[in-house]
């Protein structure tokens, strides 16, 4: 695939996130927020990261956009007490319920690839270890 072409597609994709990794349904500011694009976006993400192929600077950058949402996910979405992700977040309203294969399922091998890409890279761990510094 030539590199202008993989560029170009890199950077229509990343307008469906926020600076800090949001994951939108839409490629707008004002769209729902979505588990199941978090989950798609770290796939895509680190998938690009580890592509042997790919230009260095557009790996890292992948690897880095991948580990965003992944804390974002984390952060926004996990829902500890009840133990899944929410499904959305719509004009900053959470919506909690649970669907196992649209969003627990792929979330669950979203994070699984985002923790093997931190494993196997620089990054910070996504999670608090008893042996790592929380930043």
């Amino acid at each position: 695939m030539p590199h202008a072409a993989l560029r170009a597609g890199f950077e229509a994709y990343g307008r469906f996130f926020g600076p800090s990794g949001e994951a939108r349904l839409l490629p707008r500011p004002d769209s729902v927020l979505d588990a199941h694009a978090a989950a798609q976006g770290i796939l895509t993400y680190a998938a690009l990261a580890v592509w042997s192929e790919g230009p260095r600077s557009l790996r890292d950058t992948a690897a880095a956009r991948a580990l965003a949402i992944a804390r974002w996910a984390m952060d926004e979405l996990w829902l500890s007490d009840r133990g899944h992700f929410a499904y959305r977040v719509r004009r900053g309203r959470k919506d909690e319920r649970e669907f196992t294969r649209w969003v627990t399922a792929w979330k669950c091998l979203a994070m699984a690839v985002a923790a093997e890409l931190t494993a196997h890279g620089s990054a910070r761990p996504l999670v608090p270890t008893p042996d790592s510094e929380v930043a």
